[in-house]
């Protein structure tokens, strides 16, 4: 029999502090594994493994009785489901809003890593399973909010209250299992990814309705906010982004719509805060080798972040196509070329170049952004470039400052 869905709300669970593993998964080059997946299982009707026996058998790393915290027991209580993926579409965190001990006014977000709440194996013979894909996204989660610093929390990104254990019930008498989550503030705003939603005609259950199929696609730009609240909104995003990066060395590498969040205060409701929120793709550079030595050698965290206009160039993701291709201005979303050149890009690296330049916030781009090949490129690249160069050239006399010897990153991901 499968157990009831446990956590609904008004549903009330002891949790137990907990120190999370070494992040693994993708760009983690660990010389040894922090756990080896279990592959070959069958996906979806195919499965003849029974979910919750495995989820058992094969509990999360790090046990409580030798890794709990020497902290005192919390009770969260959970008011709302956030969100639940279906294991028929994959699984994953299940995300709840609730409450610690007895205090109502203070509302929290619980992202809990439970194994049988994601899909037993992802596709594929090569499919991870259930509990590995949990820990990964567990540790991972945990790792960037360790790492991202203290003064941007509770503003680009939401307040981290550690990480937590608590036991569940598996249907055998005297026998439980542990689930693993994290804590975090509960943001008040909206999902970006919703606004689109409904400027499409949509919701998250049917994302995409027939009018914007068969009109490939429409978006009814009255619904979204004004267009240039929306390019400050894709900048505060970009620089949220580039902050963590440079000063916590913590990559989102998933910084999309749907992990955006707007806030809004004051008589005039404008826009107060944007925050990205869901890190369990994300990696820190502290957290291995290469990733150290990366960090030692592009100068993260000394002086100035390096300028989005070198992080985000030519601007790919603020295109027709890319990932915020619904929120950019409507002018922007052509596909048509120019000469060789896709307008919608050539708009995205005109933005980037009229918004960073000369910004004191961050490093002017560096010689080796310049040293790329943009010989490769149509002609009104090439002026833009040529344009940015002597800008920064003279910013540099005007200061007396010499190009350092610093390399950084060629992007963004």
């Amino acid at each position: 029999m499968t157990p009831a869905f446990p956590y609904q709300p008004g549903n009330k669970f002891e949790i137990h502090a907990h120190t999370p593993p070494q992040p693994y998964g993708a760009n983690y080059k660990n010389k040894d594994p922090v756990r080896t997946p279990v592959r070959g299982l069958a996906h979806g009707a195919g499965n003849k493994v029974d979910h919750m026996g495995f989820v058992i058998s094969n509990p999360p790393l790090d046990r409580v009785d030798t890794n709990t915290k020497a902290q005192p027991p919390q009770v969260l209580t959970i008011i709302q489901v956030i969100s639940h993926k279906p294991k028929g579409e994959g699984g994953g965190p299940v995300v709840v809003r609730g409450y610690l001990n007895a205090d109502e006014s203070t509302h929290h977000v619980a992202k809990i890593y439970d194994g049988f709440e994601y899909a037993l194996a992802e596709p594929g013979k090569d499919g991870c399973d259930c509990m590995y894909r949990a820990d990964m996204h567990y540790s991972r989660e945990a790792a960037a909010y360790e790492s991202i610093p203290a003064r941007f929390q509770g503003s680009i990104v939401p307040r981290y209250f550690g990480s937590w254990t608590f036991p569940l019930p598996t249907g055998v008498p005297g026998r439980h299992r542990w689930v693993r989550m994290v804590l975090i503030e509960h943001v008040d705003g909206e999902c970006m990814l919703d606004m689109i939603l409904r400027a499409r005609g949509a919701t998250r259950s049917n994302p995409e309705p027939e009018r914007y199929r068969e009109e490939s696609p429409v978006l009814d730009y009255s619904l979204l906010p004004p267009e240039g609240e929306r390019l400050d909104i894709l900048a505060r995003i970009v620089e949220a982004e580039t902050y963590i990066w440079w000063y916590g060395g913590v990559r989102h590498c998933d910084v999309a719509p749907r992990k955006v969040i707007i806030s809004r205060s004051g008589p005039s409701n404008a826009v107060s805060r944007v925050t990205l929120i869901d890190f369990n793709a994300a990696y820190v550079h502290q957290r291995c080798e290469a990733g150290r030595q990366r960090m030692a050698e592009t100068g993260h965290g000394k002086g100035l972040p390096i300028s989005p206009i070198e992080r985000y160039w030519i601007g790919s993701q603020f295109a027709y196509g890319g990932r915020y291709s619904e929120w950019i201005p409507e002018s922007w979303a052509v596909q048509e070329d120019s000469g060789g050149v896709s307008l919608s890009h050539l708009f995205a690296a005109k933005w980037l170049v009229s918004r960073w330049k000369g910004s004191p916030k961050f490093q002017p781009p560096s010689e080796s952004f310049f040293d790329r090949p943009f010989h490769r490129m149509a002609e009104r690249y090439l002026q833009l470039i040529r344009g940015l160069k002597a800008f920064v050239a003279q910013g540099r006399q005007a200061t007396g400052q010499e190009e350092g010897s610093v390399t950084h990153d060629k992007g963004q991901s």
